[in-house]
């Protein structure tokens, strides 16, 4: 519903964007921030390490939504994205 009134008001497209993106992302910079501090993941900019993962999951949900019986589709790609995902970044072995 957000997706559609979103073209017909500011408030509800600023709403939008700071629920469904901005907030989405700036929380998954900072969970990366920290992995890469802690030694999981490779040293890169974070910011742009939430884009690459998110972006994929965001086109997905938009993708998927609403139609069931692809459910498993969809969840078989996102494993996959994950899975890809990991193997950029992750720093060595999982403890």
């Amino acid at each position: 519903m957000l997706s559609i009134e979103k073209y017909k008001s500011e408030e509800i497209d600023r709403i939008y964007r700071e629920v469904y993106i901005d907030t989405a992302i700036s929380n998954q910079a900072q969970i990366f921030e920290e992995m890469i501090n802690q030694g999981y993941m490779r040293k890169a900019d974070p910011k742009i390490m939430a884009l690459q993962f998110f972006a994929p999951i965001f086109l997905l949900l938009n993708r998927y939504d609403g139609i069931a019986e692809q459910e498993a589709e969809a969840i078989e790609i996102l494993g996959k994205h994950i899975e890809q995902f990991d193997k950029i970044y992750r720093e060595g072995e999982i403890k």
